[in-house]
């Protein structure tokens, strides 16, 4: 057992026992990729070294226990950290994500941990965004004013057939019930509705 398979191992008890990051160094990857590719060529000169073979599996069932546990912890920060910096409904960052990161991440892992947050918050701010501050638009303004006028306007109708139960009016208000020849003062789209249905008749004052 060389050296660097007794760091790898170390690596890994602390990944287990630890709740953060373990300090690997910046160039883990690239160490543990030159390492497994030297035993790679070690086993192409002398493919029936059995004990290299299981060195060789040793080392990438570790590595992958190792890059997983990473991948669940920097996960599980990231997801926190948008949760209590970025309010679903004020779209205002209250810290600093770089400055909470996790500790010793490698340039790999930094690069990781800045994408997940950077989708968090997109994601987040697909989910509603009829709250995001959003530039006027004067025809639009215009037509929006055209409707709302439109539903709070109080017409006078004179109803011709029986409602026996009440309705919702746009306004959100409660009419009726009605009776023929019944005088009654709905929001203007719900008057044109009874008007439209053949069920009641404007009356202009």
């Amino acid at each position: 057992m060389d050296d660097f398979f007794r760091e790898l191992r170390r690596i890994q008890k602390k990944e287990r026992d630890e709740r953060g990051l373990a300090r690997v160094g910046d160039d883990f990857y690239k160490k543990t990729y030159d390492y497994m590719k030297k035993l790679m060529g070690t086993l192409s000169k002398d493919p029936l070294n059995s004990r290299r073979h299981h060195l060789l599996r040793d080392v990438q069932r570790i590595t992958m226990e190792i890059c997983e546990r990473r991948e669940h912890k920097i996960t599980d920060i990231a997801v926190m950290n948008v949760q209590r910096s970025y309010n679903l409904f004020n779209k205002n960052p209250k810290l600093d994500l770089e400055d909470k990161s996790p500790v010793n991440l490698t340039p790999e892992e930094k690069k990781l941990y800045s994408s997940i947050t950077s989708l968090l918050i997109e994601h987040r701010s697909r989910l509603f965004p009829i709250l995001e501050d959003k530039p006027v638009n004067t025809k639009d303004s215009n037509k929006k004013e055209e409707r709302k006028t439109a539903e709070t306007e109080i017409k006078t109708i004179i109803v011709y057939d029986e409602v026996p139960s009440a309705i919702v009016g746009v306004d959100e208000k409660v009419y009726g019930p009605f009776k023929p020849q019944d005088i009654v003062r709905l929001p203007s789209i719900t008057a044109r509705i009874f008007v439209d249905s053949g069920k009641g008749r404007l009356i202009k004052h």
